[in-house]
């Protein structure tokens, strides 16, 4: 009897644990997005790029460390990919395509709670 107990007590903390690690990727990539959000209002309103280049650099180290923990680190390699090659293509001025690597960035960051979420599509 004291072996299911504790099989069920195991069980529900490794649920909670399920739940808020999606909780945490979630918010973790949704900060990450709006700050991208701010580069791109930044280059189309021809603002202080550099200074949102700066904090977005310091959003993402912070956000890649803990998402290096939960996700699969292809996925968090390939948004930095895309950060670092926005941020060549606005040194060169190519905001065009700086904007289509940020929204690259942005749509990567969006899917990563989809793929690690814990369903039976994911697991099978």
């Amino acid at each position: 009897m004291k072996a299911v107990i504790v099989a069920g007590v195991l069980l529900c903390l490794l649920i909670g644990l399920f739940v808020v690690d999606d909780i945490a990727m979630e918010r973790i990539t949704e900060q990450m997005a709006q700050q991208l959000d701010l580069v791109r209002e930044a280059v189309e309103q021809q603002g202080d790029v550099p200074a949102a280049l700066t904090a977005t650099d310091e959003a993402w180290d912070k956000a890649s460390e803990w998402l290096l923990v939960m996700a699969n680190h292809r996925d968090v390699d390939n948004v930095s990919r895309c950060i670092l090659t926005m941020r060549t293509h606005l040194y060169y001025r190519q905001d065009k395509d700086a904007l289509l690597e940020l929204e690259t960035a942005k749509f990567l960051l969006r899917d990563i709670p989809k793929k690690e979420k814990l369903t039976l599509v994911n697991i099978f």
